[in-house]
């Protein structure tokens, strides 16, 4: 089938296969960058911010429950203003968190984190106010009766949430690295089968080319040194394959002409010596019979014919003057006025 296109066709399609593998290698690599691309997004626009907001967070209460002690043991105003900076920047890390934390279980996470926060706040401004009264004493126990349980629980969630949002960096990582190990595979398996259809469209009109060229080649060599066997079977083959149809390549077109032009000098070849040897027979005897009966013979074998007869006329009638291939007697009969050809026609 592949041979019996066009060269230029068959150099279409090989083109065809290799861009078209190329066409769908580049899909999946296209595919698997953008899940890459999409990888990378959430991680940088939504766990990063989550991890840091809760690290933030936690950060800020840790540094609160500093600040504050030392406000209720040295009773220092600088102490009271860190907390006050402090508590305003932990209003900013649980609104990112909220933003950042998309699932039903996580938003009553960062719910129940803020209404502890508010406990919190609310519990510190008591024990300040014990502070404010000069009741040190009271403020600490105060702070670490009703303070620091819920700030331990409210710690606890946000290193829940730290660990969930490490947890999905991993996967996301991993999901990463398969996206590259894919895109990798995509690109060797399709240099690969590139690779092999250019090998075997190479393969396929290379030998379709070859072949047939050196086949039109012996013949048209064997032409020339006056043998037209070659280029006629050459002739045979091309119109047996087509099946009598136009040919579509050229290479059999080409066989075609070769051979039907060796058909035409090899007969125009026996003509000539047909005549030729008619020629020298005539100049070779006398005796009319003799003269007839070898053109008989030649004429026979020249046209391929398996019965010949020279008739003569005596008269009005036919009389077999020399026979190939029959009796004398049966040509008698052919040219019969009564009976044969003659009443016939």
């Amino acid at each position: 089938m592949f041979s019996r296109l066009t060269i230029k066709k068959q150099l279409i399609l090989g083109f065809g296969l290799v861009t078209g593998v190329m066409f769908i290698a580049t899909l999946i690599l296209y595919n698997e960058s953008e899940r890459t691309r999409h990888t990378a997004e959430h991680i940088l626009d939504q766990l990063n911010p989550q991890i840091k907001a809760s690290h933030d967070l936690f950060t800020t209460l840790v540094n609160d429950r500093s600040e504050l002690r030392l406000y209720f043991t040295t009773g220092n105003q600088q102490y009271l203003n860190a907390y006050n900076r402090s508590a305003l920047k932990s209003k900013g890390d649980i609104n990112t968190l909220r933003d950042r934390l998309s699932g039903y279980s996580q938003q009553i996470q960062v719910f129940n984190i803020e209404s502890n926060l508010k406990k919190i706040r609310l519990e510190e401004a008591r024990a300040i106010q014990y502070v404010q009264r000069g009741n040190r004493r009271a403020a600490i126990v105060h702070h670490a009766e009703y303070v620091d349980p819920v700030r331990l629980e409210v710690l606890r969630s946000l290193s829940d949430i730290a660990a969930i949002g490490h947890a999905q960096i991993e996967l996301a990582r991993d999901n990463f690295y398969t996206a590259n190990h894919r895109m990798d595979q995509a690109a060797v398996m399709s240099c690969i089968t590139v690779a092999l259809i250019a090998l075997m469209s190479i393969i396929f009109t290379v030998r379709s080319i070859a072949r047939p060229s050196k086949a039109i080649m012996q013949a048209a060599e064997s032409l020339s040194q006056g043998n037209y066997s070659p280029a006629i079977t050459l002739h045979d083959l091309a119109a047996d394959t087509r099946k009598f149809e136009i040919p579509r390549n050229e290479l059999q077109l080409i066989a075609l002409s070769v051979g039907q032009m060796a058909k035409k000098l090899y007969a125009r070849e026996r003509t000539l010596l047909a005549h030729r040897d008619l020629s020298t027979t005539c100049a070779s005897s006398i005796n009319v019979k003799e003269l007839l009966n070898s053109a008989l013979i030649q004429l026979a074998d020249y046209s391929n014919s398996q019965i010949g007869i020279i008739y003569l006329f005596e008269g009005k009638k036919l009389v077999p003057v020399t026979v190939y291939g029959t009796e004398m007697q049966s040509a008698a009969e052919i040219a019969s006025p009564t009976e044969g050809l003659v009443q016939q026609a």
